[in-house]
């Protein structure tokens, strides 16, 4: 343990010459630094007992007693050692009840010189001196700050290793190696692949089954004495060679390796069993690839499997002047869900879906095609079908009919029931068609277009044809881009957000905008791809980032010097090691030094994708004083884990999160999110307030930030709307 160097120490008493000559002695032999809490009633004792305290030293006080101040600690959960100052006139018995009388006779001949002692100790105190033995006091601070930091450091430790334990039943369970837990030589655990190595149908069936049992009787032997060695310490050798017995009687040569481990925090042993099939690798490997592309919640293929599948479509298509379709079917509130169900209904909902897909493929293409990459799942929430020699009408056709289906139907989660959406972007593959990557792309850009454009974010088909944007793909816009790039042709758009606990509206939210030759302005997400494409993103992200940052600082100098920004930056961004340290020149141009002045967000998705990273950049831009953002927050599954890990300063919640606000059920799970972001120590942004109706909801829910049209929209200049403007 690490030795404290700082004390926070409370004394009850009515001279405080003694607590601060206490301090001293402490301070000159102990600690470098002591912050003492002084007082002697039980008004300023209920206030004080809010800090944290480390060891208590109790006098006369006005009007609390020893048996007082322990009875409060107690009632307040306090783990706070109490030390007790015996009066120079020792205690008055007159004043003591039957059971202290009677505990102040209980006395050895030893303590026969000081009778107060054991009192103290029956009433709580953990020791007792006078006054005038002060060094010895001091020692017994310390000594007691020292057992507090050592029971502070054995919960922890503790709950470190719950923590691995839990991490690793996670991921044994989810392996794909045969593992088992053994206690005294029975079997109190074992994962999915090891009851198939054996033949098992359920834990119940293996409970209690001892290990031996299991191996060959002409290894039983060597086995015990292998088992004996390791459980007297030995650890030079961990694996064993066996030939292993499955239940119908059929044995297989195998290697057991055993590790010390700890199972529901009871000591046992770790078995990994992997059979040896040097002599059959080849069938091995093909098992091993067709389970690299299998989804293990759902049965069908997995991303991977998915690109395997659409690259041999494609060059059918391609070769043989054929057609295809393209869908991507995407939850709509997979966060949402989530957040009311929980892990056990996002499964519920993604198993449901996949069925539906599998049971579409099956009608349209054959049951062969469910296993062969036809349907898959792509990510948390994502689904693709591929649709060979389906046109255009009947791809689109089933992509509404698919829409329809799911928003109608409703899902069993354990004892309730749920109903949600689905937005499914669709493309079309034929004799021309670009590469893997670039249909891929088409298909969720999609997705994207369809949320974008449907009034209830989601529950929409929207068809991604290419010739809607030509001007996208060829080098005009190209031209364009680096043109506004080069020449400062772009437009920056203001929207302020408002600070409901400050009752003030002094941070900005920056927009980029491409302006077009023909008076029209184009949004990013019409320019994206293309720079993207020709990685320009960076160059965007630099040109927002100063641009906004010389207006910021204007806007300091001549209207408010509190003003903030908050800019959107894309995961060319997010990855580049140089973005603090040019972060850091701007934060020195704008002036000041007050640390949120300049607050950067890059979406939940992207640092889902680059987790590492993204946690090393925000501590690095938050060293500087540039707070980090999330937006579209809630859409994985495991948004909970990625605020953990990333701890972002300001998180903004997912449109479809700003939905069906007249339902109670749906404003009762924002606030639960809202409330988890702010237990995770960040600040929540309640944005897409369009009308009324989302605003008295707003209210409602606790958020730190409100920001959207019904507010105020955004205009080419910072400025608060006021009613007179």
């Amino acid at each position: 343990m690490k030795q404290p160097n700082r004390l926070n120490l409370l004394v009850i008493d009515d001279n405080q010459l003694y607590a601060e000559q206490l301090v001293d002695v402490l301070q000159d032999n102990y600690y470098k630094k002591v912050n003492l809490g002084f007082l002697d009633d039980k008004e300023e004792l209920l206030r004080l007992l809010r800090q944290s305290w480390d060891v208590l030293v109790m006098g006369k006080a006005y009007d609390l007693t020893l048996p007082q101040v322990v009875k409060i600690i107690q009632e307040h959960e306090i783990d706070l050692p109490v030390i007790g100052i015996i009066p120079e006139d020792g205690i008055d018995q007159k004043q003591l009840d039957a059971k202290e009388q009677l505990q102040l006779e209980i006395v050895t001949e030893e303590d026969k010189t000081d009778k107060s002692l054991p009192l103290y100790s029956f009433w709580g105190a953990v020791d007792a001196l006078p006054k005038e033995r002060i060094f010895e006091m001091a020692l017994r601070v310390y000594q007691e700050h020292q057992q507090a930091c050592f029971r502070e450091d054995l919960l922890r430790l503790r709950q470190v290793l719950k923590d691995a334990e839990q991490r690793a039943n996670i991921l044994i369970k989810n392996s794909k190696s045969a593992v088992a837990y053994v206690e005294e030589g029975l079997h109190i655990y074992a994962n999915e692949p090891y009851l198939e190595m054996f033949g098992f149908k359920s834990m119940e069936d293996l409970m209690g089954v001892p290990i031996i049992d299991l191996i060959a009787s002409n290894n039983i032997k060597d086995f015990k004495t292998f088992l004996k060695d390791f459980e007297k310490g030995g650890r030079s050798n961990v694996e064993f060679q066996f030939e292993s017995v499955r239940t119908d009687g059929s044995t297989f040569d195998a290697t057991l390796q055993l590790a010390a481990a700890t199972y529901e925090g009871n000591p046992c042993q770790q078995v990994i069993i992997q059979p040896d099939e040097r002599g059959n690798s080849a069938e091995l490997a093909k098992k091993l690839a067709e389970m690299e592309r299998i989804d293990q919640l759902t049965g069908i293929f997995n991303r991977r499997g998915f690109e395997q599948a659409i690259t041999g479509i494609r060059e059918i298509v391609v070769q043989k002047g054929l057609v295809a379709g393209v869908l991507c079917v995407r939850i709509d509130d997979i966060g949402k869900i989530n957040s009311n169900l929980g892990i056990q209904g996002v499964d519920a909902v993604v198993i449901y879906i996949s069925n539906l897909l599998k049971q579409k493929i099956a009608e349209l293409l054959g049951e062969d095609k469910v296993h062969k990459g036809f349907v898959s799942r792509f990510s948390d929430s994502q689904f693709m079908l591929l649709l060979p020699n389906m046109n255009q009408e009947q791809t689109v056709a089933l992509g509404e009919q698919l829409v329809a289906q799911i928003a109608e139907n409703m899902i069993d989660v354990g004892d309730r029931t749920i109903k949600t959406t689905v937005t499914v972007g669709g493309t079309m593959m034929n004799s021309t068609s670009p590469e893997v990557d670039v249909i891929i792309n088409r298909v969720l850009q999609g997705v994207s277009l369809g949320i974008k454009e449907s009034d209830t974010n989601g529950n929409t088909f929207y068809l991604y044809d290419p010739s809607a944007f030509a001007s996208e793909d060829d080098s005009v816009l190209l031209e364009t881009l680096r043109g506004a790039i080069e020449h400062n042709k772009f437009k920056l758009m203001y929207q302020p957000i408002y600070d409901v606990e400050k009752d003030t509206s002094n941070m900005f939210e920056v927009f980029l905008r491409l302006p077009l030759a023909d008076g029209t302005v184009m949004t990013p997400d019409k320019f994206l791809n293309v720079a993207n494409e020709h990685g320009l993103m960076d160059k965007i992200d630099r040109w927002v980032l100063i641009n906004a940052c010389k207006n910021l600082k204007q806007y300091r100098a001549t209207v408010d010097p509190t003003a903030r920004m908050l800019v959107h930056l894309s995961n060319a961004s997010l990855t580049d090691e140089t973005l603090s340290a040019f972060v850091g020149k701007l934060l020195q141009a704008i002036g000041g030094n007050d640390a949120g002045r300049l607050v950067v967000q890059f979406s939940e998705a992207m640092v889902h994708d680059y987790m590492s990273v993204a946690a090393k950049q925000t501590v690095q831009l938050q060293q500087l004083g540039c707070y980090v953002g999330l937006y579209s927050f809630g859409t994985m599954a495991n948004s909970m884990e990625i605020l953990d890990f990333v701890k972002p300063n300001i998180v903004r919640l997912d449109r479809s999160y700003i939905k069906d606000l007249e339902n109670s059920d749906n404003v009762a799970t924002i606030s639960s999110v809202i409330s988890q972001i702010h237990e995770h120590g960040s600040s929540s942004l309640m944005a897409f307030i369009q009308d009324p109706a989302a605003m008295s909801a707003a209210w409602t829910v606790g958020a730190k930030y409100l920001q959207g049209n019904y507010l105020q929209e955004p205009g080419e200049e910072m400025k608060i709307q006021t009613e007179q403007s």
